[in-house]
């Protein structure tokens, strides 16, 4: 809230009134977020990561544990693009209650998430002027 701010008003009779002004201001706002992550998202951001951190840093051993950490991500790869087929199982089944398994008993999933967020909130505005006795 704003600090109340003071007028003097010249009358007619030559007279001066003051009055105090009180204003409060507020806003709304609404929006949807829309997130995809999980697997190969969570994969390409990590090796992105590392990849501007060596840019950035002149600490050679701090280059090369990033370099190792690409490295180490990127095996990965060829797995998860390979989960990605059961994409459409995912979003039909969301509840995973397919029987569908891997090669280890695991139930089958891309690994991809999509999270969807709603949010808002609301303005208002308020001015208050009167006579200071």
């Amino acid at each position: 809230m704003c600090k109340p701010s003071y007028f003097i008003i010249p009358k007619k009779e030559k007279k001066h009134e003051t009055l105090k002004q009180d204003e409060l201001h507020k806003f709304k706002q609404s929006g949807i977020t829309i997130a995809l992550s999980g697997g190969i998202v969570d994969t390409v951001k990590t090796i992105e990561q590392s990849a501007e951190r060596i840019q950035k840093t002149d600490n050679d051993k701090l280059k090369v544990l990033h370099a190792w950490r690409i490295g180490r991500v990127a095996q990965d790869v060829s797995g998860q693009l390979n989960n990605l087929e059961n994409i459409g199982d995912d979003f039909s089944d969301p509840l995973n209650t397919n029987t569908n398994t891997d090669n280890q008993g695991k139930p089958q999933s891309s690994s991809v998430n999509l999270s969807i967020s709603l949010g808002s909130s609301k303005s208002e505005q308020k001015r208050n002027l009167r006579p200071l006795h």
